[in-house]
């Protein structure tokens, strides 16, 4: 697992469009907070109908939403797969980090392959990431971004934190999952609609962004050259779940990929997740005393 440590975040208007500011420490009561948590270095693979984030196997696919979000349930309390904030997240490390728009001019676009390239591709590099150079569509690589193995591209992975519902756009929040809730009955207190309107969909030219970090498009158009280079979909004729991280090496895919478009039911062989944890973490003393943890 990837570590995220608790941090907190105000956005503001600029004369140029809207600015993050990011502390360890609260400033003041206009800061908003994110919470520690923990997601999974490597896509998930379903083992004993739990799920697990391992090296030297291949990642789940054909498994749907509803069911990754219940499987990684089944591992106890806290456990989810990773959801929309922690999304979020990654793609304002990388902003913050980069200052680039351009994902995959930065650290490549991976396999054009969704299948057959096996967990721990990038365990060499730890946390390093990768470069256009060595993460190309004919190496053995994953994406690798903040240690997180897959960042983007080879398969989508379901998220929860954010869907679409008929006649209320798309909803976002925080913690939870409420993929099958209207607007009113979603009891998240941090709950927003971050798209409203018709169906749209395309590159990415400008984020909701918003007091919540928002990473949802909200108006697209022109080509994976200009603005952002990530493809986003909102289709808000009928209730849809999202998946982040475009499948395949797409030039539509990157770090702000996401796409609402299937039930929670859907499978499809090109969508899998993530496993993430947002509960007590506890720092093992040693190596050797984490190893010698047992597994749930």
């Amino acid at each position: 697992m990837v570590y995220f440590p608790e941090f907190w975040y105000r956005g503001e208007t600029t004369a140029g469009g809207y600015r993050f500011n990011f502390a360890l420490d609260k400033i003041d009561d206009t800061w908003k907070y994110a919470p520690a948590s923990l997601v999974g270095a490597y896509k998930a693979r379903l083992r004993n109908n739990k799920l697990y984030s391992e090296s030297g196997v291949e990642s789940a696919v054909n498994i749907s939403m509803a069911e990754f979000s219940t499987r990684a349930r089944s591992r106890g309390a806290g456990y989810h797969i990773i959801d929309y904030q922690q999304h979020c997240i990654i793609a304002w490390m990388f902003y913050a980090r980069y200052l680039t728009r351009d994902s995959q001019g930065v650290c490549g676009a991976g396999k054009s392959a969704y299948s057959g390239l096996k967990c721990g591709s990038t365990n060499t590099l730890g946390i390093t990431d990768t470069t256009t150079s060595n993460a190309t569509s004919s190496s053995n690589l994953h994406v690798n971004f903040l240690g997180i193995e897959g960042c983007w591209g080879y398969k989508y992975e379901w998220i929860e934190g954010i869907h679409s519902y008929v006649g209320d756009a798309v909803i976002a929040y925080d913690k939870g999952d409420y993929h099958d809730q209207t607007y009113v009955n979603t009891s998240s207190s941090t709950k927003r609609r971050v798209f409203t309107g018709p169906n749209e969909s395309g590159c990415i030219r400008e984020i909701a962004a918003g007091e919540y970090m928002d990473m949802c498009g909200k108006i697209f158009g022109d080509s994976s050259s200009t603005y952002f280079c990530d493809y986003c979909g909102c289709y808000t004729s009928s209730s849809h779940v999202f998946r982040r991280s475009h499948y395949s090496n797409s030039a539509y895919g990157g770090v702000a990929c996401l796409i609402g478009a299937g039930s929670s039911s859907y499978t499809a062989a090109n969508i899998g997740s993530r496993l993430a944890f947002d509960g007590t973490i506890t720092v093992a003393s040693s190596v050797s005393a984490f190893k010698s943890l047992s597994l749930l």
